[in-house]
């Protein structure tokens, strides 16, 4: 299996350095991982250290940095699916680290305790319960589903 650095460089170009984007820091996992009271995929904290400060033209991915924009930024996104009053009933051991552009969410599946774990789709729009009873993985892991996404996006060009 490859690492997201590995998938990276050998398909796709990545963005300029964005001066709106803060640089990767240890400190932003640390404090993610804090928030969320969740260790993050070694692989999703690889290719957010990777990316430092660009972006992948046609990947959206949440940010670390507690300087995004609460839309974007992965803890803020996580402690508002998660809130009874505004959220969707996302659970503690899902992470939604991407919106899979149709209003669901992908998440990271932690309850097989995996540092690889697979890769879930939430739908927002479905009680906790009925999620939670389909939910099924769509990829094994967080290199898999950044495969297919970058496949999509090189078919798309």
């Amino acid at each position: 299996m490859y690492s997201p650095r590995q998938v990276l460089a050998r398909s796709v170009r990545l963005s300029l350095p964005d001066p709106t984007l803060p640089p990767f820091a240890p400190a932003h996992v640390a404090g993610a991982e804090r928030a969320l009271g969740r260790t993050l995929p070694r692989a999703f904290v690889s290719f957010a250290q990777a990316l430092a400060g660009r972006s992948v033209p046609g990947v959206d991915v949440f940010r670390l940095a507690p300087e995004v924009d609460e839309l974007r930024n992965l803890v803020e996104v996580n402690l508002r699916w998660r809130s009874p009053r505004h959220g969707c009933g996302l659970p503690a051991d899902l992470i939604a680290f991407a919106p899979d552009g149709a209003g669901d969410l992908f998440c990271f599946d932690l309850r097989g305790g995996s540092d690889d774990p697979p890769v879930v789709l939430w739908d927002p729009m479905l009680d906790a319960e009925q999620n939670l009873a389909d939910l099924d993985p769509h990829f094994g892991s967080f290199v898999e589903w950044l495969e297919a996404e970058l496949n999509l996006v090189t078919a798309a060009a």
